[in-house]
């Protein structure tokens, strides 16, 4: 099979993961991926694009099955090697960070999830600006894990800040929503209603 013939078979496959991954069926769409990996790392390296993409989208089936330390190592290896090819700037390298960094968080290892996440947040800032949605998701992922590691005062300002920056999104927005849910529940169980 040529070149040509193989990427499309593996693009056509990688659609197929990804619409077994939206429509839940969880264990078909790792099954498939994992063999996708192999067969993308085989046919164009380890490092190319597509090798890395399906890494990061097999962390996400793990994540949503609760296999949080598989599903960490995924994001940590997409986000390695979207920062060498693509560098650390690059709008997926940063979307895989705030994956691996939102997978350590909810694996608990809360240190090592707000050093990505905050770096992760800078860099965005910078790179799509403090409204931009992306960063606003990661500020909430941020704000939230602050917050439910102890450090309740960082986590509660950057929860109102994501919050004051979030009300340029349509008020049904569903991650104004989730901002604003999140700060409720920070200023509740801090007392600052």
């Amino acid at each position: 099979m040529g070149n040509g013939s193989t990427r499309r078979r593996l693009h056509r496959q990688v659609r197929t993961a990804r619409a077994l991954f939206d429509e839940g069926a969880l264990e078909e769409a790792e099954a498939l991926l994992r063999s996708l990996m192999s067969d993308c790392d085989d046919a164009f390296g380890g490092d190319h694009r597509e090798s890395i993409g399906i890494r990061n989208l097999l962390g996400s089936v793990l994540y949503q099955q609760g296999k949080l330390g598989a599903s960490a190592t995924l994001h940590g290896e997409a986000m390695a090697r979207a920062a060498r090819v693509l560098g650390s700037d690059d709008p997926a390298t940063l979307g895989y960070a705030h994956n691996y960094g939102a997978a350590l968080a909810v694996q608990g290892r809360t240190s090592d999830a707000v050093s990505v996440l905050d770096d992760t947040l800078q860099r965005r800032i910078r790179r799509l600006g403090d409204a931009h949605e992306d960063t606003l998701t990661t500020a909430n992922t941020l704000g939230a894990t602050l917050f439910t590691a102890g450090a309740r005062s960082d986590g509660l300002t950057l929860l109102r800040q994501a919050h004051a920056s979030a009300q340029r999104l349509p008020p049904s927005h569903p991650l104004r929503e989730d901002i604003a849910r999140n700060l409720a529940i920070a200023q509740r169980n801090a007392g600052s209603w």
